[in-house]
């Protein structure tokens, strides 16, 4: 949960540099990645939603437990005390939600982690999409003549961008 936290916390830095790079010549893409950072950060208050849920859910569990426990041991003393019936149903009735509570735990644990995945998915494309919008209003800088803020390019882009550049020199 915290690994998600945090790659959220750094894909919205990200994406602010971003937006603060290209606010300069590029206003809609600027729109686009505040769109993407108001998205960015529903998904975070979705994803703390569902850690609350899951604190809850197993602070539940925790006093089912100790009911559980307290029942068991007023059954003990009751055994002890000859008051049982000879079936046991007390004793299978505790088992019986002993285990449902186990259940409820593991279906707990279980859409926490489905939360969790989803929450990293979606980082994922907003990465994605911040990294193409990049690329896509660098490219049309390039293509008008302006100047290209090159710190968001990838190595290899920048590596043709010189090359072409010293071509273009060399011609001239």
């Amino acid at each position: 949960m915290y690994v998600v936290a945090a790659a959220a916390a750094a894909v919205a830095a990200a994406a602010a540099a971003t937006a603060a790079a290209v606010a300069v010549t590029h206003t809609p893409l600027l729109l686009l990645l505040l769109l993407l950072l108001l998205q960015q950060q529903q998904l975070q208050q979705q994803h703390a939603a569902s850690v609350k849920l899951l604190l809850k859910a197993a602070a539940n569990d925790q006093q089912q437990q100790q009911q559980q426990q307290q029942q068991q041991q007023q059954q003990q003393q009751q055994q002890q005390r000859g008051l049982l019936d000879a079936g046991g149903r007390q004793g299978a009735a505790a088992t019986r939600r002993s285990a449902a509570a186990a259940a409820a735990t593991a279906a707990a644990t279980v859409a926490a982690t489905a939360a969790a995945t989803v929450a990293a998915a979606q980082v994922v494309v907003v990465l994605v999409a911040v990294a193409v919008a990049a690329a896509a209003a660098a490219a049309a800088a390039s293509l008008r003549g302006e100047p290209v803020l090159l710190w968001y390019l990838p190595e290899a882009c920048l590596q043709q961008q010189q090359q072409q550049q010293q071509q273009q020199q060399k011609i001239l």
